[in-house]
């Protein structure tokens, strides 16, 4: 598998039948690595395997570990995967209080809630209604470590997945937000950028599995190699704390 924009994994022939494996961390925030061979012939690792490591943010051309020969033919073939956050770290503060991910004084409806029976099943997802074009702001101040605009289509065929422009946050504590549905060309942030509460990330779209112009969010903890969505509450009026409902109208205050 070739580099990909987050974690890079490349290997290099020092000679005498010796590899070393060398890793990138292109972000500003923490990723886990799993490296697992599908073939190792005659050769020995001097780390265990598969190699599963957390990658400091920003590490560069680290030498991880080595393959050594140990007779021939010495064969080897390897995938990666890689999933952002620190599991061993990450925590949900619950108290934090994020703003609607819209603009100041601005209401929007919760068209699907927590668990929602359309595509929110066991999931801590919010779909609120915006019009194409509708800028979308930061619930919660953190880095941009991933960004997607070129999506065109959207739908309701699973195939169009893939096609949901979005933004993802990394925050402080670890956890991350994810600001999807966005329209073509939509993202208004770069990767690295440091965002406050209600900079505007993008403008809402239509793009990916998607029944209507609508930003989902939501705020995800990380796992093992995996991560968790997870239940957050809103700043309301006066400083009290919202858990959205669907169904519901909510003005975004800061």
């Amino acid at each position: 598998i070739g580099p990909n924009p987050e974690v890079t994994v490349e290997h290099f022939d020092g000679g005498n039948g010796q590899y070393t494996f060398f890793v990138t961390n292109n972000r500003a925030a923490p990723y886990q690595l799993s490296i697992k061979f599908s073939e190792i012939t005659n050769m020995k690792a001097d780390a265990d395997l598969p190699v599963e490591v957390v990658l400091p943010a920003g590490m560069k051309n680290y030498p991880l570990f080595h393959l050594n020969a140990t007779g021939a033919p010495a064969v080897f073939q390897y995938s990666y995967r890689v999933q952002l956050g620190d599991p061993r770290t990450a925590r949900n503060d619950p108290g934090v209080r994020y703003v609607f991910p819209f603009e100041q004084g601005t209401a929007r409806l919760v068209m699907q809630g927590y668990n929602g029976s359309f595509s929110h099943q066991n999931t801590y997802a919010l779909d609120f209604e915006m019009p194409e074009g509708t800028p979308v702001c930061a619930a919660r101040g953190g880095v941009v470590v991933a960004t997607k605009s070129d999506g065109t289509r959207g739908g309701l065929q699973h195939e169009l997945e893939a096609e949901a422009n979005q933004v993802t946050v990394y925050h402080a504590d670890g956890t991350y937000a994810v600001y999807v549905h966005l329209k073509h060309l939509g993202v208004l942030v770069q990767i690295g950028d440091t965002v406050r509460v209600g900079d505007p990330l993008g403008l809402s779209g239509n793009t990916g599995y998607s029944s209507a112009p609508h930003l989902h969010f939501a705020v995800y903890l990380p796992t093992y190699l995996s991560a968790t969505t997870v239940p957050v509450l809103f700043l309301g009026p006066g400083g009290t704390a919202i858990q959205a409902a669907q169904g519901m109208t909510y003005s975004s205050v800061r």
